[in-house]
This record gives C-alpha cells, sequence and structure tokens, in this order.
C-alpha cells in the first residue's frame, strides 16, 4: 500500500538532507520544482523509471522518494556549462554518483544524443539539453523506446521545449496527449492516455521556500 503523501514541511526537511551546500544552481528554490516530480511519482507509480538529464540527483531524488519499488536508470553526459558556474564541473557529478548509489539508482555516464534506444520503461523523465534538436531528440529516444510509456518533459514553459514536444507528437505517427503541470519552470506529461491524476499535482507553498544557503 503507498504510503502517505508527505507534507511540504516534511518534504523540504528530506530535500535539504540531500542537497550539495556549495551547489551554485539556487538548491532551495529547486525545491518547487523537484515537489513536483515527487507528486509525479506518487501518483503514476510507474514499474520502471528512466531519467534522461541527471545533474546533482535531486529530480532523480525526488522520484524514487515518490515510487520506491521502481526500477531506476539515470543518463547523463555532464557536458561542460550544465553542472552550474565554474568551478563545480566535476563536484556535481561526484554528488549524484553518491547521492544515487545511496538510493541504489544506476547512473550511467552517456551522451543520449548518439543513443539508438533506451531500456523499455514506462517513465521516462527528460531534463537534459533543452535546445531544440537534442530535446527533440531525447523525447524521440523515449518514444522509440517504448510508444506506451509516460514523459514528462520538465522546463516545458522555454518555447525550444515546446517547439520540440509538438514536433515530436506529430512525428511519432500516432494519438498522444499531453498535460501540462503549471510547476515553476513548467513539465509537460506525454502519453497516449488521459491523466487524471495530474488534477491533484499541488504547487509547493511559496512561503516555505528558504533562501539559498550555497557559498
Amino acid at each position: 500500500m503507498t504510503e502517505p503523501l508527505l507534507t511540504q514541511h516534511r518534504f523540504q526537511q528530506l530535500y535539504e538532507e540531500i542537497l550539495y551546500k556549495r551547489d551554485p544552481g539556487k538548491t532551495n528554490r529547486n525545491v518547487k520544482s523537484v515537489w513536483i516530480k515527487y507528486q509525479i511519482a506518487y501518483y503514476l507509480q510507474p514499474k520502471f523509471i528512466v531519467e534522461l538529464g541527471v545533474r546533482a540527483g535531486y529530480s532523480a531524488w525526488a522520484l524514487h522518494l515518490g515510487c520506491p519499488t521502481a526500477k531506476f536508470l539515470c543518463y547523463d553526459n555532464y557536458a561542460p556549462g550544465f553542472q552550474g558556474d565554474a568551478g563545480h564541473e566535476a563536484a556535481i557529478p561526484v554528488h549524484a554518483k553518491r547521492l544515487l548509489g545511496k538510493l541504489g539508482i544506476k547512473l550511467i555516464i552517456a551522451d543520449t544524443q548518439k543513443l539508438k534506444k533506451l531500456p523499455i520503461a514506462d517513465f521516462y523523465h527528460v531534463d537534459a539539453n533543452h535546445q531544440p534538436e537534442p530535446e527533440y531528440n531525447d523525447l524521440m529516444l523515449c518514444l522509440r523506446s517504448n510508444p506506451a510509456a509516460t514523459i514528462v518533459a520538465h522546463d516545458s514553459k522555454a518555447a525550444h521545449v515546446k517547439m520540440a514536444i509538438n514536433r515530436a507528437r506529430k512525428a511519432c505517427g500516432f494519438h498522444t496527449r499531453c498535460s501540462y503541470i503549471d510547476s515553476h519552470w513548467g513539465d509537460s506529461v506525454i502519453s497516449q492516455r488521459a491523466n487524471p491524476w495530474v488534477k491533484k499535482i499541488t504547487s509547493f507553498n511559496e512561503a516555505l521556500v528558504k533562501e539559498d544557503v550555497c557559498h
């Protein structure tokens, strides 16, 4: 039986425990984003999660927290310029490996743009390079790997990501639905079936968001 949904206060406490404290990437503000990921996994309860784009591992941690029984696999090539300010290029993947290792999640260092297929999962989380072509390629990689899967594209408020989503839906040749979650950066849920659980997703209380503690 699924455990009760965590309170936002308790979720924030747990989130603070797994942060890389010297992370320049607005760590405490990101609680609003990872709270959404936690709820997605909690309501969806997938059997196998594949994440493209890991960075420090915060989203992966939240997805695992929402569905700890799921098999989980992550991909990132840790390309320079995507990890935050200079000086953290090496530290961010080290933190991710340590965090995911504690959760039993395998992290594969690979460029998804060069892959032809992924393992057949029922849930894919896409949060890597958000330029139009790489984003489109990642979405199509997921759709080719399992057309029946649920895909969540992060940062879908961005014009480049919206463009890639529309292009991928048009190219896949079968009917896909797209449900939008109005989170801080935007998350779009792409699947062949309706997702009524999306209406259960709640935003994180702004009053609980703490100032960044990184230095």
